[in-house]
């Protein structure tokens, strides 16, 4: 019993463990919030054109996708995100990467960062369904 105290204390510790609700972790979000937040995004992303080319690489499209292969935007990439092996598919992984780009990726130009949990979760539910 000792044992699994220290392993759940350690655990806790190191964030593998929280109390946060899946919807904080980036699960469960509400798109139509999201497509609200993912206004910000237009700044540096296109969401709704695959062959724009803004600041940054479009987002349509982009749960599911390799890291750094929008292919009108390839020229642009930094190697950090063409070497990260990322797929854009694991709604951890993204929460991550919104919250700090560069805590993911080392290198990322993306300099924003979504702080708030429940609107990243929305934004991810809302990339999802960017086809």
């Amino acid at each position: 019993m000792r044992m699994m105290a220290w392993v759940a204390a350690g655990l806790l510790a190191a964030g593998m463990v929280t109390g946060a609700s899946a919807q904080e972790r980036g699960k469960g979000g509400n798109p139509e919030a999201g497509k609200t937040v993912a206004r910000q995004c237009v700044a540096c992303h296109n969401l709704d054109k695959p062959d724009a080319k803004p600041t940054g690489p479009s987002l349509l499209g982009v749960w599911g996708r390799p890291a750094g292969t929008d292919p009108n935007y390839a020229a642009k990439y930094g190697p950090g995100i063409k070497e990260s092996g990322i797929v854009w598919d694991n709604e951890e992984v993204l929460d991550k990467y919104l919250e700090n780009p560069q805590s993911v990726i080392k290198g990322s130009r993306m300099a924003f960062r979504l702080a708030d949990p429940k609107k990243r979760a929305d934004v991810i539910a809302y990339l999802k369904t960017l086809k």
